[in-house]
Formats: C-alpha cells, sequence, structure tokens
C-alpha cells in the first residue's frame, strides 16, 4: 500500500505532549516531539507539568491496572475505546523529513489511519484525567501549580527560563532604569514564548506592585502585574512588539500606565 505524505502541526504536537511525558509515543513520534521540544519553550513546560502530574500518579497505591481501569469504569463509566490496547502496542511508524519546529513532515499509511490514531490520543488524553480524578487530584490544585510555575520563584520555570536566556534563537532584552543599572532580562523565543527574570529589583509594599507593558503598533498595552518583587515571570511577546517597559502601579494593576516607567528595553 502506497504511503502518504503529510504533516505534523504544532497544534498536532501538542495533543501528543501528554502521551509523550508517559514515555508512551512511538520512537519515531517521540524523536518529532523531541526535536520540537529543543525548540519550543512553552511545550517543554507542559512536558513538565505533565511528568509533575505523572509522579504524583506513580507515588499512589492503586493496586493493578486492570483494578486501575474497573475503579475508573466504576466511577465515571467510562468506555476504553475498542481496540486501544492493539493499535497503542502497534502504532502506525512515522519517519521524519521536516526540520521546522512548527511543522515536523511524517508519513503515515493513510488518512484515516492518522485519524483514528489522534482519537486514540484524545481518548488517552480523557483517560488520563479520569485516573487523577480516581486518585483524588483536584483541578483547583492543578490549577494553583500553574499559575505558581507561571509567577513564581518555581525550580522548574527558573530552569525553563533561564534555558531561554542561553538559547542562541531567543532574544534576549536588558531592561535599564535611566542610570543604566539592570533592573531586569527577557528571553524572547521565536514561537512568541517570553520570560521575565528579575535581577536588581527592590521590593514595594504589598499595596504596590510592578507591572510589565509594551509597545506595539504605537499602543501602550499590559503584559501582566509581576507582584512586590518579581524573579520569573512566563509570558507572550506578539510579533508587532517594539519596546517593553516596567513601572510600579498599585496592587492589582492598571489597564493605562499611572505612574512613570523605571526601566525599558528594545525588542529589535
Amino acid at each position: 500500500m502506497s504511503h502518504e505524505e503529510i504533516v505534523m502541526n504544532h497544534e498536532e504536537i501538542v495533543e501528543s505532549l501528554g502521551v509523550y511525558a508517559l514515555d508512551a509515543l512511538d520512537e519515531d513520534e517521540a524523536l518529532i516531539v523531541t526535536q520540537h521540544l529543543e525548540e519550543c519553550m512553552s511545550c517543554s513546560l507542559e512536558v513538565l507539568r505533565y511528568r509533575e502530574v505523572a509522579g504524583k500518579l506513580g507515588s499512589s497505591t492503586v493496586g493493578s491496572s486492570s483494578a486501575l481501569w474497573e475503579k475508573i469504569e466504576r466511577s465515571l463509566e467510562l468506555e476504553v475505546p475498542e481496540g486501544i490496547d492493539g493499535i497503542l502496542a502497534d502504532p502506525p511508524k512515522l519517519q521524519l523529513l521536516g526540520s521546522d519546529a512548527s511543522d515536523r513532515t511524517i508519513t503515515s499509511k493513510s488518512k484515516s489511519h492518522r485519524s483514528r490514531r489522534r482519537a486514540i490520543l484524545t481518548s488517552v488524553g480523557s483517560i488520563a484525567a479520569a485516573v487523577m480524578l480516581v486518585l483524588g487530584f483536584e483541578v483547583s490544585h492543578l490549577s494553583g501549580q500553574v499559575s505558581a510555575l507561571r509567577s513564581s520563584t518555581s525550580p522548574t520555570l527558573s530552569a525553563v527560563a533561564s534555558a531561554a536566556l542561553s538559547n542562541p534563537s531567543a532574544k534576549v532584552l536588558s531592561l535599564r532604569s535611566t542610570q543604566g543599572r539592570l533592573l531586569a532580562e527577557v528571553a524572547i523565543l521565536p514561537s512568541g514564548q517570553s520570560y521575565f527574570l528579575g535581577r536588581a529589583i527592590v521590593a514595594v509594599n504589598k499595596a504596590k506592585t510592578y507591572q510589565l507593558w509594551a509597545i506595539a503598533d504605537g499602543r501602550v498595552v499590559s503584559l501582566g502585574v509581576l507582584g512586590t518583587r518579581p524573579q520569573v515571570y512566563s509570558f507572550v511577546v506578539q510579533r508587532n512588539v517594539t519596546q517593553l517597559m516596567l513601572n510600579i502601579e498599585p496592587e492589582g494593576g492598571v489597564t493605562v500606565p499611572t505612574t512613570p516607567v523605571i526601566a525599558t528595553a528594545k525588542v529589535v
């Protein structure tokens, strides 16, 4: 049977990250995802989150795999897709042909085969969610962890941000005061995923907060509220952004700057 050349885009890779984090992808698919992660920090961070949850799942006592499936089905009335075990055990072989970070070219036997594979990955994602529910993981708890990762002193986010700073494809900006003092650095990856790393930032009282701004197409827009003493923060920079600015605003932030800018950096 002839093989058809197709493209695995960024969205499809994102759909596979949960399975990849569990080391359950076919070897050729895993290679595609691995090479993508080398150039996409946002996906790398997502895999770290999945593995953190997977580690908690692995540390829980739930008995044999068959018993686990029974618990899932009883509590959620979830039907395991017919033939899922056989298909996952012998997935279609994929061959990497392209090198672009956003679109990976692969080959598969047919469109219907590939559609079935994507449906299976979706089912696996649903099953993983069911497992977390059975084991007592609450969405509110996980959401709290994600928030901490995006804006905190989390070692995981710090490691990802540091890696972004040394990424040769990243734009590294220095936010400096009018006196030339370095207050923070920002790494902007080609995808737009960006990381703020505070350097010599003095803490403000709880009634105030640092706020990060951007100039895009001549307009000033807020990129986020950074807290009383920002250290590491993740955000997204659009391609039309030409300058970043930092100032101090009332707690909670504002939609339009109300105080002087204390540090700036041009995006070139």
